[in-house]
């Protein structure tokens, strides 16, 4: 699993990623400032459950935008999603002092 974050005022770079058998198996990327990931990059075959998570913050960055708001909502459900899958906090203080490799399990395809 892949997490990276660089986060800015008003936006940043959001990336997780799964590699399985040494390949990528599936990668989401959100970052403003990169034109084919202003919105989402999506490779490969995301978990299912990032639609659900992304929907209400597509809608919040769409009300943003038309009252023309400088803030960046899109990176938050790459961060959640990420969450879900390992239940890793990052914004716990020392959140990477106890990290240990863990080997991910898939789950049923459907569910994400």
């Amino acid at each position: 699993m892949l997490f990276e974050l660089s986060e800015r005022v008003n936006c940043g770079l959001f990336r997780v990623g799964c590699w399985v058998d040494g390949a990528m198996a599936w990668q989401i990327m959100h970052c403003r400032d990169v034109p084919e990931a202003e919105e989402y990059q999506i490779l490969g075959v995301a978990p299912g459950i990032f639609a659900d998570k992304a929907a209400p913050y597509r809608a919040q960055q769409a009300q943003a935008d038309a009252a023309g708001e400088d803030i960046c909502y899109l990176g938050e459900p790459v961060v959640e999603l990420f969450v879900s899958l390992t239940g890793i906090h990052h914004d716990m203080p020392g959140w990477w002092e106890d990290l240990r490799y863990r080997d991910l399990k898939p789950i049923d395809g459907a569910s994400g």
